[in-house]
């Protein structure tokens, strides 16, 4: 998740009178620090989606739950996490634009100990699948307001690796998750996982608000102490707080719709672009891989202990998640894409060959480290292009005034396909086979190559005008360098 992820960023463009050169340096070792402490909410939410995976097969088996729980049950509780997210999200921009970013992304630390409180005195699967529709409540929402925040007080320069921690620090928590499992029963491990946005709300209650929601509410002297808290006490905040006036003063009165994502052929190229990415993203089965991680190895047969593959998967996805973020802006978007839906393509049909062999009563000892090696080199893939792109391009294509509504619809996407693809892949099996089930998804892999390279702009180093100039198909001359 890089700098796009926030649906609700006002967009610096060429256009402003903003002059870079008369700013002062900045201290950006508070801005790296406010980034890391905001993005302890994004651990919580990555232990509650890596939770599933060590937890499911302990509940299934009985081996430390006092209640019997049905495969039907144990596929509702991993699924119900996306169905609260699907709740959270747009409540929670709208709630950061009504009190504020600080005290919606404070609030958020609620649902989560919830989450927690209702899954270790559950004394049936329903309390466990309402644990996880709180959870879900708050993953939406930080994944709106979180990277939100950072947007809105990083520097240019630094704003698209600020704005990556998000997917970095989600990728920590599921790891969390992954290895506290691996030694703990689900009790144990989700009073361990409480502890974490207990931890949060301590650190991030002396963080400033965001100087972006201060100017909106014409606290424009906070803005400047704001401001200053990230970039230091001398630097230079005239310029940045006339910029931020200008986006407010430019988006003001001008109201939007769904209907206005219809209207030009930029809109609905931009509209189209976006859902396209969130569909493929979720179709690579990337969280039926995440949700489900110990039962793909339990039913490989690897002699791998399927714990220790989860450990090592969550490893390499913390791992790539970083070198994402330290790469993104060093190639286009379509290439990266390129490179990680064929990495994709490859690993989920070397785990389809895996399975169909399998099915097929031939003896697959000797490929055995096929599923693992796969599956690795499949999270380096995603990381690489489709775990990101999709959330920068999502506020890259609109103009300020139809961000927050194409946004949210693509948030909301995003999670309602995340939902169906969890909850469908107990059933997908079922119906195709675990063979079936991952050539399918690597035909959607495939389709999101060709959307890529048809249907998709590219985005990396053009102002939003430029965008917008090729959306619409016109030419544009660029006359300006973009801030």
């Amino acid at each position: 998740m890089a700098e796009s992820l926030n649906p609700m960023l006002p967009t610096v463009n060429s256009g402003s009178s903003y002059n870079p050169t008369t700013v002062s340096k900045a201290t950006r070792g508070p801005q790296y620090l406010g980034a890391i402490i905001v993005c302890l909410a994004a651990v919580s939410a990555g232990t509650a989606i890596g939770w599933s995976a060590p937890v499911i097969p302990q509940l299934e088996n009985g081996t430390t739950a006092p209640f019997p729980v049905t495969k039907s049950e144990s596929s509702w509780i991993g699924a119900f996490l996306p169905v609260g997210a699907l709740f959270g999200a747009i409540p929670g921009g709208i709630l950061a634009d009504k009190v504020g970013r600080k005290l919606t992304i404070l609030s958020l630390a609620g649902p989560f100990l919830i989450n927690w409180g209702l899954i270790v005195i559950a004394n049936s699967a329903t309390l466990m699948i309402v644990g996880r529709f709180f959870a879900g409540l708050s993953t939406g929402a930080i994944c709106v307001t979180g990277s939100m925040y950072i947007g809105e007080f990083a520097e240019t320069e630094i704003r698209g690796v600020l704005g990556s921690y998000f997917q970095l620090f989600l990728c920590v928590g599921i790891l969390i998750s992954f290895v506290l499992g691996a030694f703990l029963d689900y009790v144990q491990l989700s009073l361990t996982l409480a502890v974490i946005p207990i931890i949060f709300v301590i650190t991030f209650k002396f963080m400033p608000e965001s100087p972006v929601y201060l100017m909106t509410i014409g606290k424009r002297t906070e803005a400047e102490d704001a401001i200053r808290w990230f970039r230091g006490k001398n630097y230079n905040v005239t310029p940045v707080i006339e910029e931020i006036q200008h986006t407010i003063d430019a988006t003001a009165g001008k109201e939007s719709s769904v209907a206005d994502l219809f209207k030009t052929r930029g809109n609905l190229r931009a509209f189209i672009s976006s859902l396209g990415l969130m569909l493929f993203q979720q179709f690579s089965g990337i969280n039926a891989v995440i949700f489900y991680t110990v039962t793909i190895f339990e039913l490989a047969g690897s002699s791998l202990n399927p714990k220790v593959a989860a450990i090592l998967i969550g490893s390499i996805q913390v791992v790539m998640a970083y070198i994402a973020a330290t790469i993104i802006d060093k190639a286009g978007r379509k290439i990266f894409l390129s490179l990680s839906g064929g990495i994709m393509f490859i690993c989920l049909g070397g785990i389809g060959f895996f399975f169909q062999q399998k099915e097929s009563d031939v003896d697959v000892s000797n490929i055995g480290w096929l599923p693992l090696s796969c599956l690795l080199l499949y999270i380096v893939g995603f990381c690489l292009g489709y775990g990101p792109i999709p959330w920068m391009i999502m506020g890259e294509l609109f103009t300020p005034e139809l961000k927050g509504v194409a946004s949210g619809i693509a948030v909301l996407t995003n999670w309602f396909l995340t939902f169906v693809v969890t909850k469908s892949f107990d059933g997908m099996v079922a119906a195709f086979g675990i063979s079936g089930t991952f050539f399918t998804f690597m035909a959607f892999v495939f389709a999101g190559l060709v959307f890529v390279q048809v249907v998709l702009p590219e985005t990396r180093g053009k102002s939003l005008q430029e965008i917008q100039d090729e959306l619409n198909g016109r030419k544009h001359i660029r006359k300006s360098a973009n801030i």
